[in-house]
């Protein structure tokens, strides 16, 4: 996520509090901004990047915060490591052309602990941006 959607980090900070989770589970890290924002919200925050180069700035950019785990890999193969961890997972692994949201929801098929939030899809709340073809629409 190159920009911190606000109603939307909003809505993922009151699902931790109603539930009680502490652990959050991201796909599509781009240059780390969410899962550094995150950092300071949950225990343990979990990210993927797929793209090599993104992968090393967001790796550079949160060195310093030992609750951020960072790995380069697609996103339902790092999805699948996660079969029965109570967290938020956060699916935003997308660019143009690739839309991986069916794989990575057949990778959590079957987690009965997961809250499962997906981003860039259109939905009716004011302020939820999300992507149409490539670019940003509110």
């Amino acid at each position: 996520m190159c920009w911190l959607d606000r109603v939307c980090s909003k809505t993922i900070l009151e699902i931790r509090d109603r539930f009680g989770i502490d652990t959050m589970v991201e796909t599509g890290s781009a240059e780390g901004n969410s899962a550094i924002f995150y950092a300071r919200h949950f225990k343990e925050v979990y990210s993927c990047e797929a793209d090599f180069d993104l992968y090393q700035l967001a790796l550079k950019r949160s060195r310093h915060l030992s609750n951020v785990h960072l790995y380069q890999q697609r996103s339902p193969v790092f999805l699948r490591s996660f079969k029965a961890w109570p967290a938020i997972f956060f699916l935003d692994a997308h660019s143009p052309g690739d839309w991986p949201i069916w794989e990575e929801l057949e990778a959590l098929e079957g987690n009965r602990l997961a809250c499962i939030v997906i981003h860039d899809f259109k939905v009716p709340v004011p302020g939820l941006g999300y992507l149409k073809d490539g670019h940003l629409e509110l």
